[in-house]
């Protein structure tokens, strides 16, 4: 789980090095066929001499579609937002999406949600409002972008754990289709003018490319994670990606928040962190251990 956070820190982190020189729609293009294409390999490799083309046989070509949207869709809204907002203050109003999610499983699954989970909820989403500071003129109207993709997230994730109740697809299946519907679907804009600059440096590919690398390893080693733990067990650690993006955003842009945003981190991260573990202790460990 360090790795996997560590991996998405550094991605979000590359995301506000590339918007400085390469057209939002060829990023997140050359992310995704990374992806993709890494995808298609590891199978072609690794999984081909055991299942064969059975690996691409699904139940749920809906989810997997709608899945594959709201991953863009989340991509796209941190590619845009990172251009007006520092990675760590970012990350961390976008982390009240574990508590939207919850509460909205509660919503649309019928989950049952206790008190100590919406106080839970409530100290993150008090966490987000220190951080963005309304009426602060802090980060304006550029603190949507973070709240879109907390929404979108969280729809991100309810569709996700949908798949994950299917035992008969490979997990690495979920990644291959939402690698190659990114690709496809970026395709049709870089037919427009300007959504694709020929005159980048190696250096400025070399940057790209890490970007696809870098997403595809956190998948990778979030699968390996989930193999020795469940969920709710991780969930915990997922907040430590607020800690990596500040450290990114300091040693790339020289940029330190400010007391009041460590604060908010702080009641977002420590809330999210203690939420969970109340969660994975009290799930039987038949449903934590895979």
């Amino acid at each position: 789980m360090l790795l996997t956070v560590a991996c998405f820190a550094a991605l979000d982190t590359l995301s506000k090095v590339a918007i400085g020189f390469a057209p939002v729609t060829q990023t997140l293009w050359v992310r995704y066929a990374v992806q993709a294409v890494a995808m298609t390999v590891w199978w072609a490799v690794w999984l081909r001499p055991t299942l064969g083309m059975g690996f691409f046989r699904t139940a749920h070509p809906r989810f997997h579609l709608a899945r594959g949207l709201l991953l863009i869709s989340c991509s796209t809204v941190t590619f845009v937002g990172l251009r007006y907002m520092p990675v760590g203050e970012f990350t961390a109003v976008a982390f009240i999406s574990p508590m939207v999610a919850m509460l909205l499983s509660g919503w649309f699954l019928q989950d049952r949600v206790s008190r100590s989970q919406w106080a839970f909820a409530v100290l993150s989403f008090a966490g987000a409002v220190i951080v963005i500071r309304p009426g602060g003129d802090v980060f304006g109207w550029a603190v949507a972008f973070p709240l879109a993709l907390a929404m979108l997230n969280a729809l991100y994730q309810l569709v996700t754990r949908r798949l994950a109740t299917s035992a008969d697809e490979h997990p690495v299946f979920a990644q291959w289709v939402s690698g190659w519907i990114g690709t496809l679907l970026l395709t049709l804009p870089l037919l427009w003018p300007g959504t694709w600059s020929s005159h980048l440096e190696p250096s400025q590919w070399t940057v790209l490319v890490a970007m696809g690398l870098l997403g595809t390893l956190g998948h990778f080693f979030f699968m390996h994670a989930l193999a020795i733990e469940g969920a709710a067990a991780l969930a915990p650690y997922t907040y430590l990606q607020i800690a990596f993006a500040m450290v990114g955003g300091w040693l790339v842009f020289a940029h330190t928040p400010d007391g009041w945003a460590i604060a908010g981190m702080l009641v977002i991260g420590l809330s999210g962190f203690v939420a969970g573990l109340r969660r994975a202790r009290q799930m039987p460990a038949s449903t934590i251990a895979h």
